[in-house]
């Protein structure tokens, strides 16, 4: 039997190639063939060791690539997870005012919260603002990462932050996270359809005038909390600031309240004018007989109102007055114009002269713009001085008008004006057969009424009555027989 000069393995007679290690067997290097003498020692010999095969050499180096990256995978999974590198992640994403890399590091057990590098602004505003504030959170993980290598319960944090192990990374590893806490709150606002803000986001819409609604969650930070209202005469803004950084602060309620309310708007015309707009920053609102309530408005005197009175005479406007008050008397210095007010005094005017002539001239006849009520006192008075032969002598000398005491009053679908006056003679009063008379001055202080004629458009005297405690006045117009405006 003949051996494989390579290995020693022995080979068939008619073998080509080795069947232990492959090696070729050559026809002209025939196979060793020991001595039968020498085969027992050669057996009890140890047998060479076998080359490795291509084959076993790429397995083996396999394996120890493998084992070595498993040892550097385990090594960098324990950095990558390591409590002490969260940590340090996470104070520096602070310092370098990172927010992306600090949303990416925070987590919230609230599924309502998404944290993005928009919504961490405010809180790092507030870390940036506030350094004792991130050195007390980075103490307080320090020390929760220390309680967890002693096995203990996670003690020392603030209530906000919380280190906690949040099962495993590649099913070796603890997996840590930072934990934040959400707050949410409670708004409070006093008047429906106002629009409150938590910085430029609309978090609620008020449907009655004591809304209250709880806005959350957020995160920690300083938020502008606004309110906003807007109709077509008013725009009513407030704002206050708030702050959510402790457990404290959970549960927070805040009122964003606006300065306003229903005001209440009259002249004293209400129900005596034809008709009363009132208006608001020139905007027409609505109204009633009994004046126009409006609202929500401000109070604070942004605004102002003003009414305009139609009367069968014309028109009459008030002063524009401030809205800073619930109730507001738009104060109207007279329901007559200044051409109205001549209308009236001329009309007495001319009643004391036509006076003069038809009592002169006994004759009624020549009394114009009063009514048939006046006229008929007149008409009575004369037939009597007819009837006693006596006669009226003398010449109207002029009317004296207080111009603050125009005063208007409304019955029985007619309108009574009244104005204080004095009124003067040079006149007296004889039998018709006396010759020689002498007159005197004689002052009438008299209160007149006048009513407004519509169909003719003018003002009549209707009757007068007598100023028992006389005519003063300080504001005064006079008018003479030559004078009529």
């Amino acid at each position: 039997m003949g051996y494989c000069k390579e290995c020693g393995h022995p080979l068939k007679a008619d073998a080509r190639f080795c069947s232990e290690c492959g090696t070729e067997v050559s026809a002209s290097q025939p196979a060793y063939d020991f001595p039968q003498q020498n085969k027992k020692s050669i057996q009890s010999q140890s047998k060479p060791k076998k080359p490795w095969t291509k084959r076993q050499k790429l397995v083996s180096l396999g394996i120890g690539i493998v084992v070595l990256l498993l040892v550097i995978g385990y090594q960098a999974g324990t950095a990558l997870t390591d409590k002490d590198r969260l940590i340090e992640k996470f104070d520096e994403a602070i310092s370098e005012q990172d927010q992306s890399q600090l949303a990416k590091l925070l987590y919230s057990n609230d599924s309502e919260l998404s944290i993005t590098e928009e919504n961490v602004e405010p809180l790092m505003t507030y870390f940036s603002e506030n350094p004792d504030y991130h050195e007390s959170v980075i103490h307080s993980l320090k020390e929760q990462a220390e309680a967890l290598n002693q096995g203990q319960d996670e003690q020392g944090h603030n209530g906000v932050f919380k280190l906690e192990q949040n099962g495993k990374t590649a099913f070796l590893f603890d997996r840590y996270e930072i934990t934040i806490t959400p707050f949410y709150f409670t708004v409070a606002t006093n008047l429906v359809d106002t629009a409150i803000y938590l910085e430029d986001e609309e978090v609620a819409m008020s449907d009655s005038d004591n809304f209250e609604q709880e806005v959350g969650p957020v995160l920690p930070g300083i938020y502008q909390l606004k309110a906003e209202y807007e109709n077509d005469f008013v725009q009513l803004e407030n704002s206050n600031q708030i702050e959510l950084i402790n457990v404290s602060d959970q549960n927070l309620y805040t009122e964003v309240y606006l300065e306003a309310g229903d005001v209440y708007l009259n002249t004293g015309y209400d129900q005596l004018a034809s008709q009363v707009n009132y208006y608001i920053n020139e905007e027409e609102i609505e109204s009633s007989e009994d004046g126009a309530q409006f609202g929500p408005i401000s109070l604070n005197g942004s605004a102002t109102a003003h009414a305009e009175l139609e009367f069968p005479w014309g028109k009459v406007e008030t002063e524009k007055a401030k809205i800073d008050k619930k109730t507001i008397n738009l104060a109207v210095d007279s329901p007559f114009s200044e051409d109205v007010k001549t209308d009236m005094m001329n009309a007495i005017h001319t009643y004391a002269q036509d006076r003069a002539k038809a009592y002169r001239e006994l004759d009624e006849s020549n009394f114009s713009h009063i009514s048939n009520n006046l006229l008929e006192v007149h008409t009575e008075e004369i037939s009597d001085m007819k009837e006693d032969e006596v006669e009226w002598i003398g010449t109207y000398q002029k009317s004296s008008f207080d111009l603050d005491s125009f005063d208007i009053q409304y019955t029985d679908n007619t309108y009574t004006a009244s104005v204080e006056a004095r009124l003067q003679y040079d006149s007296t009063t004889a039998n018709t057969n006396e010759e020689e008379v002498e007159t005197e001055e004689t002052e009438y202080d008299r209160g007149y009424e006048l009513i407004y004629d519509e169909e003719n458009d003018e003002w009549i005297v209707n009757d007068y009555y007598n100023l028992f405690w006389g005519f003063s006045a300080d504001n005064v117009k006079e008018l003479t027989p030559s004078e009529e405006e």
